[in-house]
């Protein structure tokens, strides 16, 4: 289990460091973002990933999880990753 905490703790600190402050970081930031959670959730773990661009330029990352039995009910887990820094007056 070690393992998997250590890597846990790799990829969190990873994403940490893609800069997510709104509208102040790099154009690509929205997109470097869902390429990281792209290739963790796809490659690493193995989710079906799809990407909607609803607002252009701020692309939504949907990854999906199917389980065993289609009859149960759904659980959907929302979530963003960008900040908005506090204004000083």
């Amino acid at each position: 289990m070690e393992g998997r905490d250590e890597q846990a703790v790799t990829n969190f600190k990873g994403f940490l460091r893609i800069e997510s402050i709104t509208h102040q970081g790099p154009k690509g930031s929205y997109h470097q973002a869902i390429a990281f959670l792209k290739k963790l959730l796809d490659d690493e773990i193995g989710l079906t990933i799809t990407e909607r661009e609803y607002v252009a330029g701020k692309p939504v990352l949907i990854a999906t999880w199917a389980g065993e039995e289609p009859s149960l009910p759904s659980l959907l887990l929302n979530s963003h990753y960008d900040v908005v820094p506090a204004v000083q007056r």
